[in-house]
């Protein structure tokens, strides 16, 4: 009687008709979620952003937040990319690198991977970065310039002295008054 045959549990399959074998188990890079299968057709590879890293899987694993995975059918974490310095991706099981942000003007991030924008470190005050998806610290603002406030986005940011005033160096965050008995006509 049928009741005496046992159903393919999920992640496997049964191609033969009164086959008295155990059913066989879908391949790493795919998954099936039900039951009583009838062949490896039915076995479906895992989506872009995702991978099974063994056999017999009901569902896929998503790439981590910070990476992202364009191969269909993967088998391995390693498929994984993580996203390139100066951008992240918060959201698990990214597909291209397309999902991954760019670090917006006036601030950078130097390693891989990043999960989230508080990856991105901010500008420092007497320092700019212009560019979005910068990879690179920031810049220091010329000497004769100053700038007070973090996060700055380009370099005219950086306000020039005053008359009577002076910064003697680069990435300063206030001008200093000339000395009694000295002047700066510079603008």
């Amino acid at each position: 009687s049928q009741s005496n045959c046992s159903v393919c549990s999920p992640g496997t399959f049964q191609s033969a008709s009164g086959a008295s074998v155990r059913c066989s188990i879908c391949a790493a890079g795919t998954y099936a979620t039900g039951s009583g299968l009838g062949d490896a057709n039915t076995c479906q590879r895992c989506g872009a952003g995702l991978f099974s890293s063994g056999a017999g899987f009901t569902t896929c694993t998503s790439c981590l937040s910070g990476s992202y995975s364009s191969a269909l059918g993967a088998n391995s974490s390693a498929t994984c990319v993580l996203c390139a310095a100066g951008s992240f991706s918060s959201g698990e099981g990214a597909a291209s690198a397309s999902n991954c942000s760019l670090c917006v003007a006036g601030s950078f991030s130097t390693g891989l991977g990043a999960s989230s924008q508080s990856n991105c470190s901010v500008c420092s005050p007497g320092t700019f970065q212009s560019a979005s998806g910068a990879s690179v610290r920031c810049s220091i603002c010329a000497a004769g310039t100053y700038a007070t406030g973090s996060g700055l986005g380009d370099a005219g940011s950086c306000q020039r002295c005053g008359a009577g005033l002076f910064s003697s160096g680069a990435g300063f965050t206030t001008c200093s008054a000339c000395r009694s008995g000295s002047y700066s006509s510079v603008l």
